[in-house]
């Protein structure tokens, strides 16, 4: 079970509203757990975040309900107010009368219907609580009784149709009480901590995101009937599945609740959506077991179709499920319709998904934004490039994607996907348009796939020089799936290196040399090391070069820890590509299984992983590693232990 993250929370809002937020200005951030944000590990619930679901369900409705007209609101606190005394204490915090009178304020209002919320307290003394009347221009619309004490406070509403100008809004205290010989409670005083002015749009005027809830309902329905339609249509995409009769009364008891206490029906319907906003069933992402299923020999079920649908949606589109996989649900034909479902879905332009977060966080091109390189060593940046950069490898993932290539072109590819700038920066064939990003095919070895491109090897590099040993791990762990064990904490910097050999011009390989002289360093670096020499043609941005930064010939060969030699960055790509392609392959299933998941990987997984691999073998495009992995017994089932109805 894990909560959905704030990138999941845009999405899913604007799949069932239509509209925007920014859940990035609200909640706190994700954190991130083996290098994803979305993983059940990563994402705690903390009390603050809970508040913040409670602000964000606010912002939704009221984007919904009135749009993003921000003028719809006036907030009229106490210190506007003229008549009392202001009065502030740990209990109170307000304008106050002591005996009877008018607390007025005036206020500029366009033409329109509106609901305004008194904000009101007092001592409460003698036999019956404080009233007060409400009174617009002079004329009395409403007697409340206010019945809390200065330590709490009590909204009364007041709807009612305004002109345009200015209005004088007063709150008239009428039953003050003093009784000297009372041991307790005998001063009766009236307290007023705000005015909240709502306008209230028209049928006319509500935005298209209100009108879209009402949608292909019958306007001769009762209106309680129309609103359980709303709620249930509404709640089943945040929900992603049918509503149970429990939740249904629930919310219309909320609905009720909101009526019966001045709301009109329009503002109880926000009041029992705010109560769908922040419920569990929305917040958890929670799988239920197939009806009558029986357990296997490890207490596995198959998960119900709903939760399958969810699981494929936030998989392959990061949101809710559409209304066809929900139908589809209903019908219990989804797992009968698996393949062209996904076949369909891949198809959506909802499918970047898989290229914008998949790919960027298993390749880590998050780390670019924090990559500087000197422009007085490296000439040629600009900060533009690393932009460009990462947008080339974006659209390489994406073009693998969408044409259902070979897994293999990760690292093999005669092509990049660049624009005109890219390309020459690369010293590719110019091309006619200089800012859409096309295929390029070319005959250069060492350019083609991701080992070839700059986003890689900027990442990979210090702010002045290229890193051998950050490029070697990179390779160790992305392609090759050996990563390699973290460092012991004394071993001195390069830079320390440097000092002691101060007089001496030595190339990067033997400063290297001397910096890992120690035994416990050497079984992490002589793997390392030479995947990242084989690397050294290519510079801090990404520029092929025969010399390094000091003018000094680059010597790229080495030997790998297997036995596999190579004089240069072409030998060794080809030997990645003949020996370590299975390896690769596990890899990347690895890292597309867990983000599937939605968690980290267990020992129970590897034979799944297996399994997938085994299929790779065979047809290793990637739409057959997706299906393969939709269609896993990790995907598709369920402990019975673990089950949480939500």
């Amino acid at each position: 079970m894990r909560r959905i993250n704030r990138r999941e929370y845009d999405s899913i809002i604007e799949d069932v509203f239509g509209v925007k937020v920014k859940a990035s200005e609200i909640f706190p951030t994700d954190d991130s757990h083996n290098g994803y944000d979305h993983l059940a590990e990563g994402l705690s619930l903390s009390p603050l975040w809970m508040e913040r679901l409670m602000m964000a369900a606010e912002r939704v409705l009221k984007l919904v309900f009135f749009g993003d007209d921000s003028s719809r609101y006036q907030n009229v606190k106490y210190d506007r107010f003229t008549g009392g005394v202001q009065y502030t204490d740990p209990g109170f915090d307000g304008q106050y009368l002591s005996t009877n009178g008018e607390l007025k304020t005036k206020v500029e209002l366009k033409e329109g219907d509106y609901k305004l919320e008194f904000g009101l307290c007092g001592d409460q003394a003698g036999d019956e609580p404080v009233k007060v009347e409400l009174i617009i221009n002079g004329k009395l619309e409403k007697l409340v009784e206010v019945k809390v004490d200065r330590d709490q406070t009590e909204k009364h509403v007041l709807l009612i149709h305004l002109a345009n100008g200015t209005h004088e809004i007063a709150t008239r205290f009428i039953n003050d009480f003093w009784n000297p010989e009372l041991q307790e409670r005998k001063d009766r005083n009236f307290g007023l901590r705000h005015l909240l002015i709502e306008n209230v749009p028209n049928d006319s005027e509500r935005p298209i995101y209100f009108k879209k809830l009402f949608a292909n309902i019958p306007i001769d329905l009762k209106e309680e009937d129309q609103i359980k339609i709303v709620l249930q249509r509404v709640c089943e995409k945040l929900y992603r599945r049918p509503l149970f009769s429990e939740e249904q009364e629930e919310l219309m008891k909320i609905y009720h609740l909101a009526l019966n206490e001045g709301e009109d029906s329009d503002g109880s319907l926000a009041w029992a959506l705010k109560r769908a906003l922040v419920s569990p069933a929305f917040v958890f992402l929670t799988s239920n077991p197939e009806a009558n299923a029986k357990p296997d020999d490890l207490n596995a079920v198959p998960i119900d179709e709903f939760s399958l649908a969810t699981r494929l949606s936030l998989f392959l589109w990061g949101t809710t499920p559409n209304q066809n996989l929900l139908n589809l649900s209903k019908k219990v034909e989804l797992r009968k319709n698996w393949d062209s479902v996904i076949d369909d879905m891949l198809k959506s332009p909802r499918a970047y998904h898989l290229t914008d977060k998949f790919a960027s966080q298993w390749l880590e091109l998050g780390a670019l934004s924090y990559s500087r390189p000197d422009e007085k060593v490296f000439k040629d940046f600009n900060n533009n490039l690393k932009g460009l950069f990462k947008r080339e490898t974006l659209s390489f993932f994406d073009y693998i994607l969408k044409e259902n290539r070979s897994i293999s072109e990760f690292l093999n590819a005669d092509y990049t996907i660049a624009n005109s700038k890219l390309a020459e920066f690369y010293g590719l064939p110019k091309q006619q348009s200089s800012d859409r990003f096309v295929k390029i095919t070319f005959d250069q070895p060492y350019r083609g796939g991701l080992l070839g491109q700059g986003s890689i090897l900027m990442m990979t590099s210090f702010n002045t020089r290229t890193s051998a040993v950050l490029r070697g791990k990179w390779l160790m762990e992305k392609i090759m799936g050996l990563p390699p064990a973290p460092p012991p904490q004394d071993v001195p910097e390069l830079n320390a290196v440097k000092k002691q050999i101060a007089n001496k011009q030595l190339t990067l390989r033997e400063q290297l040399e001397i910096h890992r002289s120690k035994k416990e360093c050497m079984s992490c670096h002589s793997r390392m090391d030479p995947l990242g020499f084989a690397m050294e043609n290519f510079n801090g941005i990404g520029q092929w070069r025969d010399h390094d930064e000091q003018g000094l010939p680059i010597d790229a060969a080495g030997e790998l820890i297997s036995g596999e030699k190579f004089n240069n960055f072409k030998e060794m790509k080809e030997i990645l590509i003949k020996s370590y392609q299975p390896a690769f392959k596990r890899v990347l299933t690895e890292s597309l299984l867990k983000f599937a998941l939605g968690r980290g990987l267990t020992p129970q997984d590897r034979p799944t992983v297996r399994l997938i691999t085994q299929q790779l073998e065979k047809d290793d495009h990637i739409h057959t590693l997706i299906k393969a992995i939709a269609s896993s017994r990790a995907f598709q089932t369920m402990r019975l232990n673990q089950k949480v109805t939500l």
